[in-house]
């Protein structure tokens, strides 16, 4: 199986351990006139939880160290990932405030100014996604033919 088919198949074993999960937190108590319509035998579903850990885990460690090679990249692309949305954060003013900001008695119009501009910042962050674009492209191509 390549890594593409392993990811999905974590991504949906993950999704049942949260659901079967929720069942314990929703099922598990019951009235004693209940229990023989109960729909759900949270104890059987607590041996399949650990099952499903434990396969979780196994694919998990079978993915990472598989992806050995391009650690680097995954963590480069999560790394600008954070930048991007760290920039799209930063202030941006420039010009005398249109309010006025008072101190004490006094009134003063305050005048602003940004080391770094919007435009720098659309520049900067057009750049990052690009090369979060080519990152993910040579993720994908290894995902796909790489096998576990």
């Amino acid at each position: 199986m390549n890594i593409n088919k392993s990811l999905k198949t974590k991504n949906k074993l993950a999704k049942t351990i949260a659901d079967k999960q929720q069942l314990l937190l929703l099922h598990n108590a019951f009235r004693i006139a209940d229990k023989d319509t109960l729909e759900y035998n949270t104890k059987t579903i607590a041996q399949e939880l650990e099952t499903d850990i434990n396969d979780l885990v196994q694919i998990k460690t079978a993915i990472a160290c598989t992806n050995t090679p391009i650690w680097e990249k995954i963590f480069k692309m999560a790394e600008l990932k954070g930048l991007i949305s760290n920039l799209k954060g930063v202030p941006v003013k420039q010009g005398i405030d249109p309010g006025l900001v008072v101190y004490g008695r006094e009134t003063k119009e305050v005048e602003w100014a940004s080391h770094l501009t919007h435009t720098d910042i659309d520049t900067l962050v057009k750049k990052y996604e690009i090369e979060i674009e080519t990152i993910q492209d040579e993720l994908d191509k290894f995902n796909f033919t790489t096998e576990i």
